[in-house]
């Protein structure tokens, strides 16, 4: 939802790095961007979990191959011919997670040329890409059914965890780079105030900002303003 300005260029970035075909659940001013390996499909959430019903639908309706379920501030880096393994049910594919590298402002350029500074959080996320339809998504980071899960350099791993401590290893051969604020500035317009996935209850605020970003004396007063002013 409202991801015009960042749709196009992360669905060529997909597709030019030989991603076959993207499915986009569409909620709304995402703009006009088109390619006929771009699906669009309109999408109104009637539960807590949007992602997670948006995975049910696609299951049930489009499953061919193996298919990644990313997000629009998420990019698949790395080898992608990992996943031909068509014995692997499921690949949990760990994120690397970019914060605002010190910029309150956004620059031009798509996000992974603009933020290049890697936050070294205590816990890392991740997501699936699986074979098959025999999964029931029940959240972002997890699937019952369908099959076991392994890592993309091979290890067996438990379908409960979605975080583990911070290691390098688990980015080799392929990993996910994770946007998750972008700058202040496009957090406060995109973010701010809007419940977060897992917790629609919490809304995203100057906490869940500065737990990725550093806190400095200009960007408190660029949060504060911006608050003030809507």
């Amino acid at each position: 939802r409202d991801e015009a300005e960042y749709l196009a260029d992360w669905c060529r970035y997909h597709l030019d790095m030989g991603v076959d075909r993207i499915f986009v659940y569409d909620q709304g001013g995402n703009g006009d961007f088109t390619d006929p390996r771009v699906t669009r499909i309109p999408f109104h959430v009637s539960t807590g979990c949007p992602q997670a019903e948006a995975y049910r639908d696609y299951l049930a309706r489009y499953q061919e191959g193996r298919t990644a379920f990313i997000d629009i501030d998420e990019f698949l880096t790395g080898d992608l011919s990992v996943l031909d393994d068509d014995t692997v049910p499921c690949f949990r594919i760990y994120s690397m997670l970019y914060g605002d590298s010190g910029m309150i402002y956004r620059t031009s350029g798509p996000v992974w040329e603009r933020l290049t500074v890697e936050v070294k959080r205590p816990s890392v996320s991740s997501k699936l890409a699986v074979i098959g339809r025999d999964w029931d998504p029940y959240n972002p980071h997890g699937f019952r059914g369908g099959g076991e899960y392994r890592t993309v350099d091979g290890r067996t791993v438990s379908r409960a965890p979605v975080r583990f401590p911070y290691r390098k290893a688990v980015w080799e051969p392929l990993y996910i780079r994770h946007y998750r604020t972008k700058t202040l500035e496009e957090f406060c317009r995109q973010k701010l105030g809007k419940p977060r996935v897992l917790v629609p209850s919490v809304l995203r605020g100057e906490d869940y900002y500065f737990s990725v970003n550093e806190r400095t004396p200009e960007k408190e007063r660029y949060m504060e303003e911006y608050i003030h002013a809507n």
